[in-house]
């Protein structure tokens, strides 16, 4: 397989297309962009999913900070081939609020904040 050209994906963003020789499409997507997306639901009680995008195998990590930037949960912490992930949060033993969450992976850096309404 080889790299033929970029393809959007409906929900998660950029994609790497690839094609074999014969011309036929592989069903291996990988995400060409790092991508931290919005949870959803939000605001959440008190279960949310977080879906993410890494376009290269490395060293994701995942946590959950509160309003005053204390850290309180870390949801990844491990290496992680290229691909599209999801991770479900349980804030079941967290006080309503505003928290947030911040993904980093190589050069990518990103964070996104969320309401827990109990």
């Amino acid at each position: 397989l080889y790299f033929d050209d970029l393809l959007v994906g409906a929900a998660t963003g950029l994609y790497e297309h690839f094609e074999n020789p014969s011309g036929t499409v592989s069903s291996n997507l990988k995400p060409a962009l790092f991508k931290l997306e919005q949870n959803y639901p939000n605001p959440f009680n008190p279960v949310t999913v977080i879906n993410y995008s890494i376009p290269k195998a490395g060293l994701v990590t995942i946590k959950v900070y509160d309003v005053l930037g204390r850290e309180v949960k870390t949801l990844v912490n491990e290496n992680k081939p290229a691909g599209n992930y999801n991770i479900e949060f349980n804030a079941g033993k967290f006080a309503s609020g505003v928290y947030f969450y911040r993904m980093h992976s190589g050069n990518y850096l990103e964070t996104k904040k969320f309401i827990l309404m109990k």
